[in-house]
């Protein structure tokens, strides 16, 4: 293996990390949008939406990570869970927790 194709393998790894935590994240994000379905909230808060961003793109800056990147990455994010916490309270309820 050259030092290149090392480094190419490590990258491999980690997009397969950020895969992962994407889909556990979403995953997260669609049972808070069954709860808020269940107890008659909002679908969504735009303060939280808002603090959540800041608190990313602040992340993401403390990491060397570039701002406008950091902004697009968690712009697309919350657009995602959005589409899919407005789908989820058009469908109808799904069996409540069990006694």
């Amino acid at each position: 293996m050259t030092p290149v194709a090392d480094l190419q393998r490590a990258i491999d790894a980690l997009d397969d990390e950020i895969i992962e935590r994407l889909a556990r994240r979403f995953a997260h994000s669609r049972e808070i949008g069954e709860a808020k379905r269940r107890l008659g909230q909002p679908p969504y808060d735009p303060e939280r939406i808002r603090s959540q961003q800041d608190r990313f793109v602040l992340a993401c800056v403390d990491h060397g990570l570039d701002v406008g990147m950091a902004r697009q990455i968690i712009a697309v994010i919350g657009a995602q869970v959005l589409v899919e916490r407005l789908e989820n309270f058009r469908s109808p309820p799904g069996p409540g927790p069990k006694p």
